[in-house]
């Protein structure tokens, strides 16, 4: 049986070990290049984005380009934390990960983004 993230995360907090929960939560990962550093937690969220000044020579679509592809590499650090928090609880429970890989054709981008 193969579970989300969010049906395990649902009952951490009934599982014996009660810092399971908390410790999933402080779950947070970074990634940095040229200038841009993202940070994302355990649901691939943002919670932090930091440009040094040579980010900002970028021009808005590369550095949005950027952005992106690290919050891609920070959620799948985040991802892997999780995963070997909860594969304390046993072995078998996650089936294995995917590479992460930016989607290349623009037709599939949302209208809104578009130029």
């Amino acid at each position: 049986m193969t579970r989300t993230v969010e049906e395990l995360l649902a009952g951490a907090d009934t599982l014996p070990d009660r810092t399971l929960s908390a410790r999933l939560d402080a779950i947070e990962r970074s990634a940095s290049g040229d200038g841009v550093t993202v940070t994302v937690n355990l649901y691939g969220k943002l919670t932090g984005l930091r440009f040094d000044p040579v980010a900002l020579k970028l021009g808005p679509e590369r550095l949005a380009d950027r952005i992106q592809e690290l919050s891609g590499e920070a959620g799948a650090g985040a991802l892997a934390e999780g995963r070997a928090v909860l594969g304390e609880l046993g072995d078998g429970i996650f089936p294995e990960p995917q590479t992460y890989t930016p989607v290349e054709d623009e037709s599939l981008m949302p209208s809104s983004w578009a130029q």
